[in-house]
């Protein structure tokens, strides 16, 4: 017993002594309150309500639309809006106009489980939008004979001003839907977009009096597929959760 003893009192004289090994430093305290009083506010802080959400939504629909009206009255409307004819407006001014708003419907719909509507409902919308402007003004006659055809400048100028159009409805988009989409955000993104460029297409049938079908398929329909391209690659990073 007395081997062993003298044994364990060898080796625990061998051992490192700990006790000089210095504290923490009690300047780290307040830095790791801070840091826990950080992650207590993240996890405790509210999310927005359904309310919060609305009004966000609404504020934003009112800032495009004034936005619109303002354009509008800055630039003034088409002077031959007396001769076009009730088809030709149901066409190339109601069809767009109501498949925008579809559109944009379908894409902040929460659909089940707040994953969205379906993938080929999306993705059809998404192609049926900028072919609504393009088609029917490649097809659809002119309202009448003698109309302004339209050359590359106003298509450059007419395309810009839509484009300008577009850009505040996209913008106002990405800060109205932030985190809103749980599924398919890119393809929502771009049905938002599509949504904005028919409206600005619309806008800028309802400004430009040139009635040539080229024009309208490129510098107005071109706005569309712009803003569908702008939504699939530009929104997601403000819409996906």
């Amino acid at each position: 017993m007395t081997g062993s003893v003298k044994g364990a009192s060898s080796r625990s004289e061998t051992l490192p002594d700990f006790s000089d090994v210095p504290d923490v430093p009690s300047a780290a305290a307040p830095k790791l309150e801070l840091v826990q009083g950080l992650g207590s506010r993240a996890r405790f802080t509210s999310a927005p309500t359904r309310a919060d959400v609305r009004r966000r939504r609404l504020l934003a629909l009112g800032v495009v639309v004034l936005w619109a009206l303002a354009q509008f009255g800055a630039l003034g409307l088409r002077f031959d809006a007396a001769r076009l004819s009730f088809a030709y407006v149901a066409l190339t001014f109601a069809l767009p106009l109501a498949l925008g708003l579809l559109g944009l419907a379908i894409a902040v719909q929460p659909g089940r489980l707040g994953l969205g509507a379906q993938g080929g409902l999306l993705v059809g919308l998404v192609v049926l939008g900028p072919l609504s402007v393009i088609g029917t003004a490649l097809l659809v006659p002119e309202p009448y004979a003698g109309g302004l055809a339209g050359d590359r400048l106003s298509s450059f100028v007419c395309g810009d001003l839509a484009l300008g159009w577009a850009a505040v409805p996209i913008l106002g988009a990405a800060l109205a839907l932030r985190g809103a989409f749980a599924g398919g955000a890119v393809w929502r993104s771009a049905l938002v977009g599509v949504a904005c460029g028919l409206g600005a297409a619309v806008a800028a049938q309802v400004r430009c009096p040139i009635t040539g079908g080229a024009h309208i398929a490129i510098a107005h329909g071109g706005v569309v597929v712009i803003s569908a391209l702008l939504g699939a690659l530009l929104l997601p990073r403000a819409t996906r959760v």
